[in-house]
């Protein structure tokens, strides 16, 4: 399989409302309707219930293990195919896709998860903020990685997006 093709599926598996397909069919009612909007996890806990919440977590969970998985399969970076899915996700339902990558990191690179919580907690232990954590812990994924060469340009790519997506939806 191509990357291309390995993106466009990515993208596509991101673009599935999954979250707010799991509210619906809970409540019968829109997610968006639903407090301020958000069509996270987050949100789906709040104003859906703690069930639906954690089937929410799930299928979240499995998108990005799924990909990560096709990736390996495919023998493409798997980052590249976490940046697809939440670029999917972003541009498709305004959601993060923190949950996402959270899990395919988890299963890619466990390691560079732990560094990343490391840069985040470290940063909010010095300043007390909550923004410039998350951020500058998305944007030292390259430094946990532990890639060379050419694949370390995915890992740059997802903390930017990450970071993107953050100014954008600071709520996530």
């Amino acid at each position: 399989m191509s990357l291309y093709l390995y993106l466009l599926l990515a993208a596509l598996i991101g673009a599935v409302p999954l979250t707010e397909g799991i509210a619906r069919v809970w409540t019968g009612q829109n997610l968006r309707d639903l407090g301020q909007g958000n069509t996270g996890i987050s949100a789906t806990f709040r104003y859906v219930g703690t069930v639906p919440g954690l089937i929410a977590v799930l299928g979240e969970a499995g998108r990005g293990i799924g990909v990560v998985l096709l990736g390996h399969y495919c023998g493409v970076d798997p980052l590249w195919g976490l940046v697809a899915l939440v670029s999917g996700r972003f541009l498709s339902t305004r959601g993060a896709g923190v949950t996402n990558v959270i899990w395919g990191l988890a299963w890619a690179a466990p390691w560079a998860l732990l560094g990343i919580g490391l840069t985040g907690g470290t940063t909010w232990i010095c300043s007390r903020n909550r923004v410039i954590s998350r951020r500058l812990g998305a944007l030292s994924l390259p430094l946990w990685i532990g890639y060379t060469g050419q694949a370390v340009y995915s890992a740059v790519t997802l903390g930017i997006v990450l970071v993107l997506i953050d100014y954008t939806l600071p709520d996530e």
